[in-house]
C-alpha cells in the first residue's frame, strides 16, 4: 500500500512538474533571501549580503536536483529521456529495427496463436453450468465383440437408474434431415435425438417454449422439435410467437415447442434441431447408444465406471439372449469419462506437440535476437567507452540499454498479438472441420496475460549490456 502511494506521488508530481519547477525557484530564492537579510543586518551592503549567502547555501541546481530526487521526478524524467534516446537509436537503424521486430512477433504471435486455440479448446470450461461433473457413459469389450444384441438404451434407462453416482442420465444420437418450414426453402440440416433427461443433465432450458414432455419421449408419443437459436433467427425471423407453430422434418410433420438460448452447442455446432429420441425398450438394437450424465458432487468418474461395472449383469434379467458368462467372456465394462474428452477427441496431443514446437521456434527467435544485439552492441563499444571516460555511469547506461530492448521487445510484442489476432479470426474460415469448439477460440484477458508471460521470458533470454564491453 506504501509502494502505491509513493508511486501515485510520483506520477502527481510528475504531471504537475511545471507548477514545481516554480515552487522549487521560489523555494531557493526564499532562502537566500533570509541569509542575505542575515548578513544585511550586520552592516554588509545589499550585493555583498547577496553574494555571502549565495556561497552559504552552495549550487542552487544541485538544491534543486536534490529535491527532485525526493520527490521521484527525476526518475520518471530519466526513464522518459531513455526511452527518447532508445526510440532515436533504432530509428537511425531502421534495418536492425525491423530485422528484430519481425523475429520477435513471428515467435510470439505464434505462441499467442496456438495458445489461444489450446484455452479455447482444452482449457476453456464448456458453456454448461458445473462443466466438470458432464461425463460420458461408455462401454468396453476387451474380449471380443457381444455375441448378441441388446434393447437399444436398456442399460442406461434400466440397469444403471440403481446407480448412485448420478444426478442424471441422458442418450443422445444424430443425423441429418431434410428441413421444411418457414420462409426459407427445404435444407438438410444435422438433427439430435435426446431423451428428455438432457435438459437436467446439461442444467439448461429453452430461451422460449419449454423442454420435452414425458408422452413427446415414448414411442408413438406426440411429434416436436426444438431448434437452436440461429435456425430461429435464419428461417423465422427471430419470431417469438414460434412456439405452436409446425415444421416438416423428414416428410413428418413436427411441432416446435422451444428454441434453444443463444450460444448453446450440444453435441456440435452443426446441430440445430433436437426431436426426443423415443425410446423403445423392446427394440432390440446395439449397445453404442452414447449415454451423457452429470455426476453427483464428489463423485469422480472413476468410481462411477466401478459402480456401472458392478451393475451391467443385470442386463441378463431382462433378455433371454445374454448371460452372466456372455458378459464375463466379452469382458464388457462400462467407461465413465470426462465429456470433454468426446469433444476434443483426439486434438489434444496434437495442440500440446504443436505448442512445444512453437516454443522452440520462439527460443530460435530469442538466440537470433540476441545475436543481432550482440553485434549491435560490439558496433557501438568505442560509443560506449567514450561516454564512460566522460563520466557517464555504467547503471544509467545499463538503463539506456533496457529501455532500448524494451522498445525492441513491446513492439515485437504489439504485432505478433496482432498477427496472432488474424490468425485466430481466419481458423473458422480456412479450417471449419479440423478444430472442434471453434466459437471458444479468442483472444482474451488470459491469452493476453500468457503473452505478458512470454514476453518477459523473451526479455530475460535475450537481455544484453553494452557496458560489459568497457574496459
Amino acid at each position: 500500500m506504501r509502494g502505491t502511494k509513493r508511486i501515485a506521488m510520483w506520477l502527481r508530481a510528475f504531471a504537475s512538474r511545471r507548477n514545481m519547477e516554480s515552487e522549487l525557484d521560489e523555494e531557493m530564492r526564499f532562502h537566500i533571501d533570509m541569509e542575505a537579510a542575515k548578513h544585511s543586518r550586520r552592516g554588509l551592503s545589499d550585493d555583498e549580503a547577496r553574494r555571502r549567502a549565495s556561497l552559504a547555501f552552495g549550487s542552487v541546481e544541485q538544491h534543486k536536483e536534490a529535491m527532485r530526487e525526493g520527490r521521484g521526478v527525476r526518475g520518471i524524467e530519466r526513464a522518459a529521456f531513455d526511452l527518447r534516446f532508445g526510440f532515436r537509436q533504432l530509428r537511425k537503424t531502421p534495418g536492425f529495427t525491423t530485422a528484430a521486430v519481425l523475429t520477435l512477433a513471428l515467435g510470439i504471435g505464434g505462441n499467442v496463436a496456438v495458445f489461444s486455440v489450446i484455452n479455447g479448446v482444452l482449457l476453456r470450461p464448456l458453456a454448461f453450468p458445473e462443466p466438470d461433473r458432464l461425463v460420458t457413459i461408455a462401454h468396453r469389450t476387451r474380449g471380443g465383440d457381444l455375441p448378441v444384441t441388446l434393447p437399444n438404451a436398456t442399460a442406461t434407462d434400466v440397469v444403471y437408474q440403481a446407480s448412485h453416482s448420478f444426478d442424471a442420465m441422458a442418450l443422445y444420437t444424430g443425423w441429418q434431415v431434410s428441413l421444411t418450414g418457414g420462409d426459407a426453402s427445404p435444407d438438410w440440416v444435422d438433427v439430435t435425438a435426446v431423451t428428455r433427461s438432457i435438459f437436467d443433465v446439461l442444467k439448461v432450458r429453452p430461451a422460449l417454449g419449454r423442454p420435452f414432455t414425458a408422452d413427446e419421449d415414448r414411442p408413438r408419443g406426440p411429434r416436436a422439435v426444438i431448434l437452436s437459436h440461429a435456425l430461429w433467427r435464419q428461417r423465422f425471423g427471430g419470431d417469438p410467437a414460434i412456439i405452436g407453430r409446425t415444421i416438416t422434418v423428414d416428410g413428418t410433420t413436427h411441432e416446435i415447442v422451444g428454441v434453444m438460448p443463444a450460444g448453446f452447442v450440444f453435441p456440435t455446432p452443426a446441430v440445430s434441431v433436437w426431436v426426443p429420441m423415443r425410446v423403445d425398450r423392446n427394440d432390440l438394437g446395439g449397445f453404442n447408444t452414447p449415454g451423457i450424465a452429470r455426476l453427483r458432487p464428489g463423485v469422480t468418474p472413476e468410481q462411477a465406471t466401478r459402480e456401472l461395472t458392478q451393475l451391467l449383469p443385470g442386463v441378463t434379467k431382462l433378455t433371454d439372449f445374454i448371460t452372466e458368462k456372455t458378459i464375463r467372456d466379452a469382458r464388457l465394462t462400462a467407461d465413465v469419462h470426462p465429456y470433454l474428452d468426446d469433444v476434443v477427441g483426439r486434438v489434444r496431443p496434437v495442440l500440446w506437440t504443436l505448442w512445444a514446437m512453437v516454443g522452440l521456434v520462439l527460443l530460435i527467435a530469442c538466440v537470433n535476437v540476441a545475436s543481432l544485439l550482440l553485434v549491435r552492441a560490439e558496433a557501438r563499444r568505442r560509443e560506449v567507452a567514450l561516454r564512460v571516460a566522460l563520466g557517464a555511469e555504467r547503471g544509467h547506461l545499463l538503463a539506456q540499454s533496457l529501455a532500448e530492448s524494451a522498445m525492441l521487445l513491446v513492439m515485437g510484442t504489439g504485432l505478433g498479438v496482432l498477427l496472432a489476432w488474424g490468425a485466430v479470426s481466419a481458423l473458422p474460415r480456412l479450417a471449419p472441420d479440423l478444430l472442434p469448439r471453434l466459437t471458444d477460440i479468442r483472444i482474451d484477458a488470459i491469452v493476453l496475460v500468457c503473452t505478458t508471460f512470454v514476453a518477459a521470458i523473451v526479455a530475460f533470454a535475450r537481455d544484453e549490456n553494452p557496458s560489459r564491453f568497457v574496459t
